[in-house]
């Protein structure tokens, strides 16, 4: 007992006060319902009202969220998406089968004795031929030249970055040996003159300057009134020609997964071998490496109907095979160059 008592008088009176007078209200409210049943009953009336209430607006909630969502009452069509189609990569109207796609093109030019690769040369050889050209495209340090490799050392017999010099250090030295020099996009134009159509590739895998690149690009071809399209590597930088170019057919170029894997590493080899990244490009057609390994994007692609061209075919039953599938093919070598002009006449 005086344990207990010492305990109790230990304890804080505070709480006890609380407990006390909280006891003694309940009490009081438990009286006087049982003084006036009215009262418990208007209670026990409100509490179940208030729950049909909240039982109600839970209900009419869920039913305006199917009347706003009918796609979750029905099932969804295979293919569909809630905000409406799936925006998929695919030829927008334009491709192999066009105007400008009409003619086998001439891989570099059609190059020969004293006439290099991306040579004004090989350029007029090809357009006296009636074929059409695939050219490439890079930007130097203050214009646009025509020429394959980003280092200048095959072309130019020593070694520097395309993109430090300029036109004038690149024109100054002759190339592969001949008396050649690198032309300009200007010039390349100017030497064509819409005789027949271009296909050019725009060269660069940078992320950056994609932009200024196809300005570039767009200010060159303005007012150049042969027929063209422009096909990359680099799906980014046909986006910018989204913008710059708008009414110029794009291609999106696509070798085999393992050349891929070679030229910009696993994963991004992977997935620009897969066309992952086509719907930011939007292609009107897709050119593929002739007899590298299909990927599974290439085979999807094609397999909706997709427009195609291939590189680089150098032989005869190779441009027949892309004749008959109806595809674009950029050729080059003997063989090919004969079954090409044999093929030209048949597309006229």
């Amino acid at each position: 007992m005086e344990r207990d008592t010492a305990s109790t008088a230990k304890a804080p009176r505070r709480p006890q006060r609380a407990r006390k007078q909280a006891s003694r209200s309940m009490g009081d409210r438990a009286a006087s319902r049982d003084a006036c049943p009215a009262v418990s009953s208007v209670e026990k009336s409100g509490t179940k009202r208030s729950a049909a209430q909240a039982k109600g607006g839970r209900a009419a909630k869920s039913t305006g969220a199917a009347a706003a969502s009918p796609a979750s009452s029905t099932a969804r069509p295979r293919g569909s998406h809630p905000a409406g189609p799936r925006r998929r990569a695919r030829p927008r109207g334009r491709g192999p089968g066009e105007s400008w796609a009409r003619l086998p093109a001439a891989h570099r030019g059609l190059s020969g004795e004293g006439a290099p690769e991306n040579s004004l040369g090989a350029f007029e050889r090809a357009a006296q031929a009636g074929l059409a050209i695939e050219l490439d495209v890079r930007a130097c340090r203050d214009g646009l030249v025509v020429l394959h490799d980003g280092d200048t050392a095959r072309a130019l017999g020593r070694a520097g970055k395309v993109l430090c010099a300029r036109v004038s250090e690149l024109q100054a030295r002759p190339l592969m040996g001949t008396g050649e020099r690198v032309p300009t996009l200007e010039q390349a134009l100017a030497r064509v003159a819409g005789r027949v159509p271009l296909v050019i590739e725009l060269k660069g895998f940078s992320l950056r300057g994609t932009a200024k690149l196809a300005r570039a690009v767009a200010g060159a071809l303005k007012g150049y009134a042969g027929e063209y399209c422009v096909e990359s590597f680099n799906p980014l930088l046909l986006r910018a020609c989204r913008r710059s170019l708008p009414d110029a057919p794009r291609g999106l170029l696509v070798a085999s997964p393992e050349t891929m894997r070679r030229m910009c590493g696993i994963a991004a080899g992977w997935a620009l071998s897969n066309l992952l990244l086509a719907p930011l490009a939007r292609p009107q057609f897709v050119a593929y490496e002739e007899g590298g390994r299909v990927s599974r994007g290439l085979a999807v692609w094609r397999g909706r109907g997709g427009a195609c061209a291939v590189w680089t075919v150098r032989t005869a039953a190779g441009m027949e095979r892309a004749q008959a599938a109806g595809e674009l093919a950029i050729f080059e070598g003997a063989e090919a160059l004969e079954a090409a002009l044999r093929l030209r006449g048949g597309r006229g």
